[in-house]
């Protein structure tokens, strides 16, 4: 829900959460992706990417700042350097983990929208 700070993504990448998590790492000939797949977002867009940032390893990453009682990511990354991805229900986006995506700032998000992640692994 666009009201609820706590459902919008922060502009990270995907990588960043398998290299810190145990058990999530990849092989060498194991190629990691992402599938997006909207299943309610009436205005098309709600993710957004920094289009060739899976090249640029420049761009820094998420740290993660654990409290007592819960986690926060900070990143180097604004929500504003995020560029719309325009999505159809019957669509969906399939990106490496290295590019840099996250949600677009709450007044550019409808006020629900449902999506679904998958992270299939290919090999090399």
């Amino acid at each position: 829900m666009a009201s609820d700070k706590s459902t919008i993504s922060i502009p990270h990448r995907d990588e960043y959460f398998h290299r810190i998590t145990p058990g999530w790492e990849f092989e060498k000939e194991e190629e990691p992706i992402k599938v997006w797949i909207p299943l309610f977002c009436p205005s098309g867009i709600a993710l957004g990417v920094i289009p060739g940032s899976h090249k640029d390893y420049s761009h820094g990453n998420a740290t993660y700042l654990p409290n007592q009682d819960t986690c926060q990511f900070q990143a180097p990354h604004l929500t504003s350097d995020l560029i719309p991805v325009k999505v159809a229900v019957s669509q969906c986006v399939v990106f490496p983990l290295m590019l840099i995506h996250g949600s677009l700032c709450e007044k550019a998000l409808d006020p629900l929208r449902i999506s679904v992640e998958i992270s299939p692994v290919l090999l090399k």
